[in-house]
């Protein structure tokens, strides 16, 4: 199904964003160990607000499958 393939892709999509947050993370935490502060925190703003809108994408996929799968399913019966 089509919608199957959108939410995969979006799910290796929300997978890689919370990988680059952490590797931003651990950019700040070395960064301020040392004293250095730089963009990274306007970065890590920017991808937690990217995450959040993915899960929000991805909640709506998982909820039209389920509805194009009772659909299926009914006529099916």
């Amino acid at each position: 199904m089509d919608i199957t393939k959108q939410l995969e892709a979006y799910e290796v999509e929300y997978h890689v964003l919370q990988e680059e947050m952490s590797a931003v993370r651990r950019d700040q935490q070395r960064c301020g160990r040392m004293g250095v502060s730089g963009d990274n925190s306007d970065r890590l703003t920017k991808l937690k607000i990217e995450n959040e809108a993915l899960r929000r994408q991805k909640s709506e996929l998982l909820d039209q499958l389920q509805v194009t799968l009772s659909i299926v399913c009914t006529f099916l019966d």
